[in-house]
């Protein structure tokens, strides 16, 4: 909960010095966050550095925290250009990734979501394989 605060903190700051956003789906987002995870959505490779590098200043800054460069990963999200990512802290390149979860949802960098749908009726079969055994019984009263 703590961090939560310091977090808050720091996007206000952020919000009045940085300006990046995207339009997604006709709304402009520029962070998605749930509890201590935060994904930036920005146009450029530039404008994330930039936001990446004032975060970890104001949290070192501000309140004597960084960034955790092992758990910080980017991902770029084209149908076309997937090209490398150059993205440092601390003259540390962050890993990219080619997927992540985002409460309970796999976001691809191709912005498809095959996987997600498999996934997704991957789990219903073997919530209905779990529960067979009542669906077929012949012993059940159907009677109210």
């Amino acid at each position: 909960m703590l961090f939560n605060l310091y977090i808050e903190e720091v996007m206000k700051e952020l919000r009045i010095e940085v300006k990046q956003e995207v339009r997604i789906g006709g709304e402009t987002i520029n962070v998605l966050r749930f509890a201590d995870d935060m994904a930036f959505c920005v146009e450029t490779e530039n404008d994330l550095q930039k936001i990446l590098t004032k975060v970890n200043k104001i949290l070192c800054d501000k309140y004597g925290m960084r960034l955790n460069k092992k758990k910080t990963k980017v991902m770029k999200c084209s149908k076309t250009n997937l090209a490398q990512l150059n993205i440092y802290i601390d003259n540390t390149c962050i890993e990219q990734v080619h997927f992540f979860n985002y409460l309970g949802s796999k976001i691809t960098e191709d912005g498809c979501c095959k996987d997600e749908i498999l996934s997704r009726i991957a789990q219903a079969k073997r919530a209905f394989q779990n529960k067979k055994h009542l669906l077929t019984t012949n012993s059940m009263n159907l009677e109210v």
